[in-house]
């Protein structure tokens, strides 16, 4: 069967096709011909929902996912490969690379130029909309600004957490915005 395009050849598309079904696959620069399985085929041109470099496609099970390069925090300089995936264009240098710091345990989202690393690209979250939820303290490094509202969590008095230095809160029983101090929560009087 020489030259045939794949979707001339009816095994592929028709009734009788089974997973355990083997194509032939000619490298010229072998001295032997190799074989392809129908599942491994499949996993060539259309992997399995939820299936990252994996041999599982009737589960969709995760299996494995190659490493990009070494663990640790994304460098601020350099190009050299760091982390555990990168999601690229078919074409040019921006890229979101993910990953996870073993020391610290810190896992990472940095979007960047692959070639430049001191070209740090902006990671927008939810940029059309619908917000985007944190479940544990924010920790910024920089500016934050808004284009919108800034909403601080809504307590009574009875109900307020602990003071946090800087933490910012409302309170709806003294209907008052409270600042954390050094010792406890003092309400704004005036901006």
């Amino acid at each position: 069967m020489a030259n045939t395009k794949i979707s001339a050849l009816t095994a592929l598309t028709g009734a009788n096709l089974a997973t355990d079904d083997v194509f032939p696959v000619v490298d010229t620069s072998a001295t032997a011909t190799k074989s392809i399985t129908v599942v491994e085929l499949k996993l060539g041109i259309m992997p399995a929902p939820g299936l990252i470099g994996g041999t599982t496609p009737s589960t969709g099970v995760f299996t494995t996912l190659s490493t990009l390069g070494t663990a640790g925090l994304h460098p601020a300089s350099g190009s050299a490969a760091i982390g555990a995936l990168r999601l690229a264009p078919g074409n040019g240098n921006n890229v979101i690379d993910f990953g996870l710091d073993a020391a610290t345990g810190q896992g990472w989202i940095q979007g960047v130029d692959k070639t430049d690393y001191t070209t740090n690209r902006q990671l927008n979250l939810s940029p059309n909309g619908g917000g985007v939820s944190v479940g544990g303290a924010l920790a910024v490094t920089g500016t934050i600004s808004a284009t919108s509202i800034i909403t601080p969590g809504t307590f009574t008095t009875g109900t307020r957490p602990a003071k946090t230095l800087g933490g910012i809160i409302f309170d709806t029983t003294l209907n008052k915005l409270l600042i954390g101090g050094v010792s406890a929560w003092e309400v704004v009087t005036s901006i």
